[in-house]
């Protein structure tokens, strides 16, 4: 944290509006990692401000949902919600599919906290389809477990197993034992 300091009061003294938000969006991650979410949210706040005055629509949207992650930590399920999509519609508009599924994952995440299985499980099925495209086992490893904990909570044993050995069979592939 220091050092972000440090590096803002270099940036603001030379105007390096580009710098100023990266390292605001960095205190905010240093917040939020601390639990401080009134401060995390307003450094990410701080750096919105300036990446949406330069038009940086990759930057805003990677804001959005910190302040998602922030409202969904808070149990505030709607304002995070309300994060999530605009950040959403930004990544989607951008053709960003990683990032769209990453939100999309939190989506689900919401839904599965307030025991809406139906949507819980639509969220991660469409995460899940861009990681299984990308190859990504590490990210799809984690949403076959998220659709298992959803079946198992709906009393589907047998479909849950069957996630959770999807899963499974990646991690054991990787070798993390974990």
């Amino acid at each position: 944290e220091a050092w972000y300091q440090k590096a803002l009061a270099i940036e603001e003294k030379h105007g390096n509006e580009h710098g100023t938000a990266n390292t605001y969006h960095q205190l905010g991650v240093i917040a939020q990692e601390q639990r401080d979410f009134e401060s995390a949210e307003g450094w990410y706040k701080k750096s919105l401000v300036i990446e949406e005055k330069l038009g940086n629509e990759r930057g805003v949207a990677v804001t959005y949902h910190q302040l998602g992650r922030i409202a969904q930590e808070l149990r505030d399920f709607k304002s995070a919600e309300g994060w999530y999509q605009k950040a959403l519609a930004i990544k989607e508009k951008r053709g960003d599919e990683h990032d769209a599924a990453t939100t999309y994952h939190q989506l689900g995440v919401i839904a599965q906290e307030q025991r809406d299985f139906k949507s819980a499980e639509a969220w991660y099925k469409k995460s899940l389809a861009i990681w299984e495209g990308h190859g990504n086992e590490h990210y799809a490893t984690a949403t076959y477990h998220q659709l298992g904990v959803i079946a198992q909570m709906q009393r589907d044993f047998k479909t849950a197993e069957a996630w959770y050995q999807k899963a499974l069979a990646i991690e054991e592939k990787h070798g993390n034992e974990h």
